[in-house]
Parts: structure tokens; C-alpha cells; sequence
């Protein structure tokens, strides 16, 4: 890609929230499936893989529910058709759903939920680099290790999210050519230490009370936690690009490494169900390698979060600019990095027993942003703003409204339906009983209950003006 005016690779990007013109939309949907496959490489696959070990689901279970985890990105591909017609970031699109002043308060929770796990995976890239440090330099243990494990890994990702999305589809394509290898050779040792006689012998588990809510989990971290970034990478698609092999894209690029990796992480885990509730998974896991191996290991593991952190950044960094932040897209980064270190630095350094108490909060923000996902996918406005936005996109900015209530009610419905059902930890909701205790169901509802919402007040609009012209 070598777009000649706003979006050159290892140059800044000079697009903001902007539309981009017709002649800068030049992307094929090949480079979204590289964007998907660089940011789902993350070892945090084969975490997922441990999770349905301690929902007791037997080997065609785990693979089912490794499928749907995967077509959980259809969602993400849905939405990223509305960056190739429109050309704009996501939130900017959700602004003609929603309106100006209801999409404020979503934009907000989007911004802070994406720094929020920002700073969350920094902190498990600076514990990884940090053993790098110690294995390959000898650094002693401390704050001295920690402090600069922590900068080099945001220097190596605010770089990448500073320069833009042609660097980034360059650099999410070489993450997973060279990320995949190590993890196909990470993968081939922890599988061969499995426990293979126990892997085919364990019973089929209960359907409703373990295989769903394991699921459940599994859609609520993969896919659902993306749909509020689809149409960052997808907005300079060319037009002639099909909607279907836009979609297709997206949940093969997203699917392939997911199921792989969620697969290997449950073989691994067959008798080692203590993986998923250690305190650091991520070693638990790689003391399963010869000694040898983790060095490799871990730099993967860096590799992984560092490719996911960058869609994050960039993505952020456009939150700020429709929230109504008026610097350049770049200087956006500089701000996110800012907030990034003192979210990091507060629980790296002082605070991390309260850790679980954040990640909580920032799932129940997810909550959130699958009520919001479920309005967007049904709201006639968003098909509307599609086919504006075709025809032309400065008409497209200027018409849309301030406020539209039925998207924004049906939002608090589903949102509010998906907190009865959730458990966060530090909040459980009233209804979070049996299959819903421990398990992602409430956000899946949330997104379900504002999709229907939305669409019942669809057909009463119709019924309506069906009326009022028969009138």
C-alpha cells in the first residue's frame, strides 16, 4: 500500500477522523486479513484453551466452542463494512446511529475500556520482558529491570501506532509470518507435552451448564471485545472490494490462529487444570518447554501483546478525535502513551493487588460496548448512513442528527438486562445464578436484548409511516 497523500507506510499518517477520499481507499481485503491473524497471534489463546479444561469439556466440546469463539469475528467483520462504504473510524460511523450528543458518552467508554487493557497486557509484556532482561543480560530483579522492560515495550508500540495504519498493515503481516512460526514451533513442544491418555477419554460435560457459559467467555473476550475498532482498519478498503470477502477477511484472519491456539491450549491443559487460575498463566504455561525454549517463548509472548497493543493504541488515539479532542491523529498517541505509563506504572509499582478489581471494571465496560454493538448491526440508521456515505460523504457528516432516543434506549436495555446476568467480581448481579455465575452470558445477552430492542423499534417505525401514509 503506497497511498499518496494521507496514508503512506513509515510515514505519519495525516488522516484523522477525516472520510478518506475515494482515491486513498485502495486497501484489499487480504491486508485485513493479516491486520486479524498479527492480532489474535497472542498467547492469550492458548489461556482460553485452558479455561474450557476447567469446564470439563471433552475434546469435540473444546473444538466446537474454539469454532465459535472464531465466528464470533463475523460480528467484526459485519461492522467493518461500514469503514469501506463511509471511510470513517468506527465511532465516527456510530455518530449517525446514535447522534452526536447520545454517541459522546459510548465513545468514552470506548476510549477507556481499550487504555484500560492497554495497560493491562503492558503489564504482562513488562513482567515477560523483564525475565528476558534477567535471562539474556542479567538484570537483577527490581524496579530498575521493570522500568525498562516497560518503556521499551511502549516505545515499540507507540512508534507503530504513531505512524499509522499503512505501517501497521505492513507490520501486522511480518508479526504474523515471523509470530506464527515461533508459535507453530511453541505449539508442536507443548503439545507433545500433553497428557495425550487422558485427551480422548473424558466424557462429554453438561451442554447448558458448562459447554455455554465456557463459550460464552470465550465470544465475550474474542470477537465482541473488537467490535468497537472494525472500522478503523477497514476504512481504507477500496469500494470494489465485496462485502463478503470483506467479512470473510476478517473471521478467517481472526479464526485461524484462535482456533489453533485455544486447541493447543486445552490439550496442554488436559490435567493441568490449575494453568488457567495460576497467578501467572502465562508461565504456567511455558514451564511445560524444555528449559531451552523459554526464551523463544517469551519473546513470542512480547511479540503477541505488542501486536495487539498496536491496533489498540491507533484506535484510541481516533477515540480522542471524535470526543471531540482537536489535535492531530498522531499526537493522540502521545496522550494514550501518557495515560498508558501512569495506568501501568500505579499497579506495576505499588497497587497490584487491585488488578482484578480493574479488570473487572473493564469487562463490565465491555458490557457496554456489546449493547452498543447490537444496536449499531440492526439500526436502520446505520444501513441509511452506509448508502449516504456511498453516494457522498461530506453530505453524510452534515446530516447526522443530535440525538436519536430509540437507539440510545435500546442500549440501556440491553445493557442493563446483561448486568442482571453478569458476575464481575466485585459486582454480581441478581440474576448471575447457576450457568451464569461464572461466564460471559451477560455480555452475550446485553448484545442479543439491544438487537432486538433496536429492531422491534425498527418495525414500529415502519408500522408508523405505513400509517401516517395511508393517512
Amino acid at each position: 500500500m503506497n497511498d499518496r497523500n494521507g496514508n503512506v507506510p513509515w510515514r505519519i499518517e495525516r488522516n484523522g477522523m477525516n472520510p478518506i477520499p475515494v482515491d486513498e481507499q485502495t486497501g484489499r481485503p487480504s491486508e485485513l486479513f493479516w491486520i486479524w491473524f498479527g492480532a489474535n497471534l497472542g498467547l492469550l489463546g492458548l489461556l482460553y484453551g485452558a479455561i474450557l479444561v476447567n469446564y470439563h469439556l471433552n475434546f469435540i466440546q473444546a473444538l466446537l466452542a474454539a469454532v465459535l469463539s472464531a465466528l464470533s469475528f463475523l460480528l467484526v467483520g459485519v461492522l467493518s463494512v461500514s469503514g469501506r462504504n463511509s471511510g470513517l473510524p468506527m465511532f465516527a460511523v456510530s455518530r449517525r446511529v446514535f447522534g452526536r450528543l447520545g454517541n459522546l458518552p459510548l465513545v468514552f467508554i470506548s476510549w477507556v475500556n481499550l487504555l484500560g487493557w492497554e495497560s493491562v497486557t503492558a503489564i504482562t509484556a513488562t513482567l515477560s520482558l523483564t525475565a528476558l532482561l534477567q535471562t539474556w543480560f542479567g538484570f537483577p530483579s527490581g524496579i530498575l529491570a521493570t522500568s525498562v522492560s516497560l518503556l521499551m515495550f511502549l516505545l515499540l508500540t507507540g512508534s507503530f501506532g504513531l505512524l499509522g495504519h499503512a505501517t501497521l498493515v505492513i507490520v501486522q503481516r511480518l508479526a504474523a509470518w515471523v509470530l506464527g512460526g515461533f508459535t507453530a514451533v511453541i505449539g508442536v513442544f507443548l503439545l507433545a507435552a500433553s497428557n495425550w491418555s487422558t485427551v480422548f477419554q473424558q466424557p462429554p460435560s453438561d451442554w447448558i451448564g458448562n459447554f455455554l457459559p465456557a463459550v460464552s467467555i470465550l465470544v465475550a473476550g474474542t470477537g465482541i471485545s473488537w467490535v468497537n475498532v472494525a472500522a478503523d482498519y477497514s476504512r481504507y478498503q477500496s469500494r470494489r472490494c465485496s462485502r463478503s470477502a470483506l467479512i470473510s477477511a476478517v473471521t478467517l484472519g481472526a479464526g485461524i490462529p484462535l482456533v489453533s491456539l485455544i486447541l493447543i491450549g486445552f490439550l496442554v491443559s488436559v490435567g493441568h487444570p490449575e494453568i488457567a487460575s495460576s497467578a501467572n498463566p502465562v508461565l504456567a504455561l511455558g514451564q511445560r518447554l524444555p528449559p531451552w525454549m523459554m526464551v523463544p517463548y517469551l519473546v513470542t509472548v512480547v511479540g503477541g501483546l505488542a501486536a495487539e497493543t498496536d491496533l489498540s493504541l491507533y484506535s484510541s488515539g481516533l477515540n480522542l478525535l471524535v470526543l471531540g479532542v482537536r489535535v492531530a491523529r498522531y499526537k493522540t498517541i502521545f496522550m494514550d502513551i501518557i495515560v498508558m505509563l501512569g495506568v501501568t506504572s500505579y499497579f506495576l509499582f505499588g497497587h497490584a493487588s487491585l488488578l482484578g478489581a480493574f479488570e473487572s471494571f473493564l469487562t463490565a465496560m465491555g458490557l457496554a460496548l456489546a449493547a452498543w454493538a447490537g444496536v449499531f448491526v440492526v439500526a436502520p440508521l446505520y444501513r441509511h448512513a452506509n448508502e449516504q456515505a456511498s453516494k457522498e460523504k461530506q453530505a453524510f457528516l452534515a446530516g447526522t442528527p443530535f440525538f436519536h432516543w430509540q437507539s440510545v434506549a435500546s442500549w440501556i436495555v440491553g445493557m442493563m438486562t446483561g448486568m442482571l446476568f453478569s458476575n464481575f467480581g466485585v459486582y454480581v448481579g441478581p440474576l448471575a445464578q447457576g450457568p451464569f455465575y461464572q461466564s460471559g452470558l451477560g455480555v452475550c445477552l446485553a448484545f442479543l436484548v439491544s438487537l432486538i430492542s433496536r429492531w422491534v423499534f425498527s418495525l414500529l417505525q415502519k408500522r408508523q409511516a405505513l400509517f401516517d401514509n395511508d393517512l
